[in-house]
């Protein structure tokens, strides 16, 4: 990867590995206070939100299963997740027809293992998974921004990502720490040149989601740039200078080769168990999902919503929220494709060409572009590039905060945020 000099986004420095390899004890004393500070605001919205039993009137809200306060937190996927944790996987619908095959399998898994440890509320023990999963996540992003663009740059991006509007997911039992968390570890583990760790974090993360397969890009680029030379414009020259380096280290090949292991081995299962190797993909038909370009998936997007107009109910409002939340950040992405170094560009783009190419389009889904806002918590060269100055970063904390506690008080009040 290369270096961008902390003193701007744009300067491109040549790349130097282990610039400043930082150890994780102090990555997490950097990052306590923002991972501490984050929570307790969650925390204080909890209780605002318990006190007041939730905002009134919020259409289509769903009462928590229980009184304690990690029930409040017990909501939409979270559900589904300790569902599989304690009861495994199931091809059955529920009554919506929803099918849990759909979930990928690494956060499940560790829960289930996590809630045999944990003697409390299971609900509680999610939280608790989510929330170490985060902590994890964010020294990771801390010790990988210190390696490309400085110590005050990667503590304004550590708490830009524990304050991002939708980081109530982080907090949430939902897998989105734990997919960060393997998707930034693949990362440093790239760019200080472990190969085989990189690969084996890749596999973890494409066992949580299918977006993970797409740190192959990464994976690809590091390792072209590790041989110190261009890229050849001739397909033959590419084509020879490709095979003259895997033979000069077929290891490092090899280790990119265990990411998409992830993917096959909850293909593996469910082809086993249920006789259809591809029941994941299938499943999410159940919450609208297919396969579309991602032309198609934005003019949906973009037109859907304003059939409605000027009649808006509560899913066009959404629908409109979540075709603003993809605009706004595609548009972010473009700059910060030039600021940042070759691999983040490549992973973000990669990003969404997957969100894109699978929207919910189907059986009458009010947004193609639903989830959106969650899934972009973890595109993390976007906060990286958001916190690039001391100004740009202020400015996006302002606009971030009163989004957070809202989605966080609307999702407690059984609201749909994302």
């Amino acid at each position: 990867m290369a270096i961008v000099a902390p003193s701007t986004a744009t300067q491109v420095l040549p790349a130097t590995p282990h610039r400043h390899v930082v150890s994780a004890s102090a990555a997490l004393r950097e990052t306590l206070i923002p991972f501490a500070a984050s929570r307790v605001l969650l925390l204080v919205v909890t209780l605002m939100v318990v006190a007041l039993h939730g905002l009134r009137g919020l259409p289509g809200a769903t009462a928590p299963v229980g009184n304690s306060l990690a029930d409040y937190w017990n909501r939409w996927d979270s559900l589904w997740y300790l569902h599989i944790a304690t009861n495994g996987y199931s091809a059955a619908q529920d009554l919506h027809g929803h099918i849990s095959l759909a979930f990928f399998p690494l956060y499940p898994l560790a829960l289930h293992l996590w809630l045999a440890l944990w003697p409390w509320s299971p609900a509680a023990g999610a939280l608790v998974l989510s929330n170490l999963c985060f902590l994890g996540a964010a020294c990771t992003l801390y010790q990988l921004a210190v390696l490309d663009f400085g110590q005050p740059w990667a503590s304004r991006a550590v708490w830009l990502l524990a304050l991002f509007p939708t980081g109530l997911f982080f907090f949430a039992g939902y897998s989105e720490s734990i997919f960060l968390l393997c998707v930034l570890r693949c990362c440093y583990q790239l760019r200080v040149r472990r190969w085989w760790a990189a690969g084996l974090w890749g596999a973890l993360a494409a066992a949580t989601r299918p977006l993970g397969i797409i740190l192959i890009g990464p994976f690809l680029v590091t390792w072209w740039q590790s041989g110190g030379h261009g890229l050849p414009l001739h397909p033959k020259l590419l084509l020879k200078a490709a095979l003259a380096r895997v033979h000069r280290r077929p290891e490092r090949v090899a280790a990119g080769a265990i990411i998409p292991l992830g993917l096959l081995a909850y293909m593996a299962y469910l082809g086993l168990r249920f006789g259809n190797a591809f029941a994941f993909s299938s499943s999410q038909r159940s919450w609208h999902r297919g396969w579309a370009l991602p032309w198609q998936t934005l003019e949906a997007a973009i037109i859907r919503p304003l059939t409605h107009v000027p009649h808006l109910d509560g899913p066009t409002i959404h629908a409109m929220s979540d075709t603003l939340w993809g605009l706004v950040f595609l548009a972010i992405s473009i700059p910060a494709t030039r600021a940042l170094p070759r691999a983040y560009g490549v992973f973000l783009w990669l990003f969404w060409l997957g969100v894109l190419s699978t929207p919910a389009l189907f059986d009458g889904a009010p947004s193609p572009l639903i989830s959106l806002p969650r899934f972009l918590a973890t595109a993390f060269p976007l906060i990286i590039f958001l916190a690039a100055t001391r100004r740009r970063f202020a400015i996006t904390c302002c606009i971030a905060v009163p989004f957070l506690i809202v989605n966080t008080a609307v999702f407690l009040s059984g609201g749909w945020v994302a």
